[in-house]
């Protein structure tokens, strides 16, 4: 055990260093009383902890489920504000998280990583963002800039927002290395 933990390179330990920061960042954007309670503050980041070493586990997604699912717990029964930034920083940092877990899941912990292939992650993580993020933030801000209820705009915006991000994707994924 010890022999593979010091084998361990920068470039996995990296994506797991991300996937752990992103990860805690999702639990705590969702659930904003984590952080006045020192016991789900430290059960966030050992699920945080969790989901970075096991990577290519169910860990990440269940993280992933229970960001959102907490989300919508604090808003809905609990009574929080729905604030643009904190939906925006959540969407980025559950992104990041799977994004992170992802490359990480297929790259042995030994594994010598060409900057490149970091640099092109980050491109296109980057890009994805660039464009979603924006997008969402019209979505949530149009219905109020018109005057007009977000009932049935959102859920047109939302797939909006959803179809460019998949355009996204979908271009950088043909794209040259």
């Amino acid at each position: 055990m010890l022999w593979s933990l010091s084998r361990i390179a920068a470039g996995p330990l990296m994506l797991r260093g991300v996937a752990l920061g992103t990860g805690f960042a999702a639990l705590l954007l969702a659930v904003p009383a984590l952080l006045g309670e020192s016991r789900l503050f430290l059960v966030a980041a050992v699920l945080a902890a969790i989901a970075a070493i096991g990577v290519g586990t169910p860990w990440v997604s269940l993280l992933e489920h229970l960001a959102v699912v907490g989300w919508f717990a604090a808003t809905t029964w609990y009574g929080y504000p729905i604030s643009s930034t904190q939906a925006l920083g959540l969407a980025a940092a559950i992104y990041l998280h799977h994004t992170s877990c992802a490359l990480a899941a297929v790259l042995p912990l030994d594994a010598a990583v060409a900057p490149a292939v970091l640099v092109g992650w980050l491109r296109r993580a980057g890009a994805v963002l660039a464009v979603s993020l924006p997008l969402g933030a019209a979505v949530l801000a149009l219905p109020d800039a018109w005057g007009r209820s977000g009932q049935i705009w959102l859920p047109i915006g939302g797939l909006a927002a959803l179809l460019a991000g998949a355009y996204t994707l979908l271009h950088l994924s043909r794209a040259p290395h």
